[in-house]
């Protein structure tokens, strides 16, 4: 039995469905990632789980125990609200202690509890500032230590980094699974940022209109999304339309819609045949710089190069017929803007769906 089970959860706002009859189970100490871009019923679920918002059908269960009919006070779930939303009025400590004190726990056993949870979210000696004196980052731990020091059955994170500057959200993603693994809370985080999902979590959930899209581990979603929605969140910018010539074994050879010929994996095993209409997807990433002709390679005019970074992000014309093909590479002399450049698309990174 699955520590969290949601069965066939539906929520609809008037004639509106925001989740559409979808079932999870989170296991015990597991972290999950939902993941999505705004209205795609992410937080929604969030929000019937910590029993703000009733379901229309469907159910959840915590533990074995129904949650129908329990009010959120009584459900044993810490929520992190995006926002933070610590007392201004407070210190870190009383903010820490704000429920303990609810629960007229005696003074000593709050005192040990909250200097317990500022130690583990490191921030022993700061229990007598105000949020105010904090960083974005401190204040978010704050937040973390009064959404743990009740001892929740079940974390809910939303969207907890959103408002931290890059530098912060990179550091604060190390503290967040360092807690959380600590503890052994099972988490569920909601997020639309790809890459703090990857990062995050150890199953990640991508959601889309209020259906589940894909499940799997981190890497198996980032590397091969299973359907062109999934593929185009996860970072696969280079998505373009073909018909496939033949077929051998899982073996595909699309023509697209330039003429290009490509040779491609069946990889999810979806079965094809000469004529069907696909769609080819690769993540810049995986696209090589290639000297001269071969299979996969293609020829085109750079028409942009844009320095990164760690990559240089350069833009492909002529390729597509449509669209510009987008290649990542690690090397900032590699090539100026109107050069002629081959570029191969490996067929084990081109993944192929049907249309």
């Amino acid at each position: 039995m699955a520590y969290l089970e949601i069965r066939n959860l539906t929520k609809k706002f008037g004639d509106f469905t925001a989740v559409h009859d979808v079932t999870l189970d989170v296991e015990r100490g597991e972290m999950i990632a939902l993941l999505g871009g705004s209205g795609c019923g992410k937080t929604t679920i969030l929000r019937m789980i910590a029993g703000f918002t009733a379901p229309f059908s469907g159910s959840i269960a915590i533990d074995g125990k129904s949650m129908a009919g329990i009010p959120a006070h009584k459900r044993n779930v810490g929520i992190f609200f995006q926002n933070y939303a610590l007392f201004p009025h407070m210190t870190v400590f009383d903010n820490v202690a704000f429920s303990l004190k609810l629960q007229k726990l005696p003074r000593e056993q709050i005192s040990a509890k909250v200097n317990g949870m500022l130690e583990l979210v490191r921030l022993t000696g700061m229990e007598k500032r105000f949020p105010r004196e904090l960083s974005g980052g401190q204040q978010q731990r704050v937040a973390l230590a009064r959404a743990l020091v009740m001892e929740p059955a079940l974390l809910l994170l939303d969207e907890p980094l959103s408002n931290l500057d890059a530098k912060l959200r990179v550091e604060m993603q190390v503290e967040i699974k360092r807690i959380q693994r600590e503890l052994g809370v099972t988490t569920i985080i909601v997020t639309h940022d790809h890459e703090e999902a990857v990062s995050l979590a150890d199953r990640v959930v991508v959601m889309n209109a209020g259906h589940i899209m894909q499940i799997g581990t981190p890497d198996g979603v980032f590397d091969y999304p299973e359907n062109p929605y999934v593929a185009d969140f996860m970072g696969f910018t280079n998505l373009f339309d073909g018909t496939v010539a033949a077929v051998d074994g899982e073996t595909v050879t699309v023509t697209d819609t330039n003429g290009n010929q490509f040779r491609a994996h069946d990889r999810f095993h979806t079965g094809f045949a000469a004529g069907d209409a696909v769609q080819l997807a690769i993540r810049p990433d995986n696209i090589l710089p290639a000297d001269g002709p071969g299979e996969n390679v293609v020829t085109g005019t750079i028409q942009n190069v844009t320095y990164k970074g760690v990559v240089s992000r350069i833009d492909v014309e002529g390729v597509l017929k449509d669209a510009l093909l987008h290649i990542n590479i690690h090397n900032y002399d590699s090539g100026k803007a109107g050069a002629r450049m081959d570029a191969k698309l490996p067929a084990d990174k081109l993944l192929i769906y049907k249309n």
